[in-house]
């Protein structure tokens, strides 16, 4: 059976800039009597003080749980309660974000709480306080996941641990926020200017906008910081040797992570690296290392890569797995030798056009719903990427032939040049990474 090709032409928002700087994207879906508003703010945990790592994020938190400065934190919560409506906000390490959920009836009044929240936290110290003894909790649990502690040590190894992409929030560094940093962080990083609004569901354009204006029109501009951030320090820095590091901890099995920063989502080569990670480990069943390393040898239920990138830092291209404790050696061998073959021979025909084909019908779930087709936009755009880069990926990733990702394996996949970490039992561990360099253990902060 032969099929022509899908051809999906997704609609196209309104994009406007208020008199303050704020660019607002605009999509109406009349089906359901709902609106959601979201708004993508420039700021970050990239801005936290040495000495108060997870400002950001306890700022993030509370700026909707902590109420407003017209509303405090109950009055806040019972009102959206009785609108059925919600309001989050979170900060990551690049980029903040907030959203409204609504009826359309109630937009005016839910807009107008939703603008308090972005213009006017309150930061309630009750709030702050919870927050806090939250955010310590976690940090007093962290040490108990393999998983989660290879995680962020492997970041460490890739980034070096001072790097914003790496470090961690301490007992001390969340326990001295006080909630004049809070209003301070906001004060210096939420600006009308820095922020992109996203806006779909039912509502007419022209109301919409004067609704906007009318809530959002006196919030004056604030300067607003690029996002810029350190450069990747220690051992972090040296890619042209392999670095082998192990943490012990009491499992039955070894927690695996392998290798290397990569290019930015910007390079040329990234199409043929997103159809490379699909062969390798990204697709799961029908992937390299899904065959050879669980099917073929039986080393491991959980096995795969991943290929993360970015437009303001490398990337990282990365396997991982768990095994037991004694095949450590060999499922690390098998892991570089899968991401070795990428760069010894093209892949088969079978395998790149099962890697196009997944990735051609996975395309369209990037324009799955009208929120989805804003959000897009609104992370391009906050990256500085040209509007129509999905669509370029696409053409790329469906012209690419074997020898243009057998080119980009050899020129940016470096098997002789990984970051090794396992978690794992030390005294067995220690001998059996030693092949494959000089290991040295991680030894973990008590977290109190």
């Amino acid at each position: 059976m032969t099929f022509e090709p899908v051809v999906f032409t997704p609609p196209v928002p309104d994009r406007l800039v208020l008199g303050n700087g704020m660019v607002v994207y605009l999509l109406e879906d009349h089906e359901l009597p709902l609106v959601t508003v979201t708004a993508t703010i420039r700021t970050g945990g990239w801005l936290d003080p040495a000495d108060k790592v997870g400002l950001a994020g306890i700022a993030g938190a509370t700026m909707r749980s902590g109420g407003t400065q017209r509303m405090g934190a109950g009055e806040l919560d019972r009102e959206l309660e009785q609108m059925a409506a919600m309001i989050s906000t979170g900060i990551g390490t690049e980029s903040g974000s907030a959203m409204l959920d609504i009826l359309a009836k109630d937009l005016p009044q839910g807009l107008r709480l939703f603008a308090d929240v972005l213009m006017t936290p309150a930061f309630d110290p009750g709030r702050v306080a919870l927050a806090k003894q939250q955010t310590i909790e976690g940090i007093r649990r962290r040490q108990d996941r393999p998983q989660s502690i290879a995680g962020r040590e492997f970041a460490k190894m890739l980034y070096g641990p001072a790097h914003p992409y790496a470090r961690e929030s301490t007992v001390a560094s969340v326990t001295g926020i006080t909630r004049d940093d809070l209003l301070a962080f906001h004060a210096k990083t939420v600006h009308p200017n820095g922020i992109i609004l996203g806006v779909t569901g039912d509502f007419e354009k022209p109301a919409m906008l004067a609704l906007l204006n009318e809530t959002f029109g006196g919030w004056k501009q604030g300067a607003v910081e690029a996002i810029t951030l350190p450069p990747i320090g220690g051992d972090a820095a040296r890619a042209d040797k392999t670095l082998v590091r192990y943490i012990g901890k009491g499992t039955s099995q070894t927690h695996l992570r392998l290798g290397h920063l990569t290019i930015k989502e910007d390079d040329p080569d990234y199409p043929a690296l997103v159809l490379l990670n699909d062969i390798l480990g990204g697709s799961s069943f029908r992937s390299r290392l899904f065959n050879d390393v669980r099917t073929k040898r039986g080393l491991a239920y959980s096995v795969g890569s991943s290929f993360r990138t970015g437009v303001r830092e490398q990337g990282v291209w990365a396997m991982r797995a768990e095994t037991k404790v004694e095949s450590t050696q060999e499922a690390i061998s098998r892991l570089a030798a899968n991401m070795e073959q990428l760069r010894q021979q093209p892949v088969s025909d079978e395998e790149l056009a099962e890697a196009k084909e997944a990735f051609v019908n996975s395309f369209v779930f990037a324009f799955a719903s009208p929120a989805a087709i804003v959000g897009r936009l609104i992370g391009l755009e906050y990256d500085g990427l040209p509007k129509d880069f999905l669509q370029q990926l696409r053409d790329k990733v469906v012209k690419l032939t074997k020898d243009e990702l057998l080119s980009a394996a050899r020129k940016h996949l470096h098997p002789d040049h990984l970051r090794i970490l396992a978690v794992g039992p030390p005294n067995a561990l220690a001998p059996l990474l030693s092949s494959f360099g000089e290991a040295k253990e991680i030894k973990l902060p008590s977290e109190g």
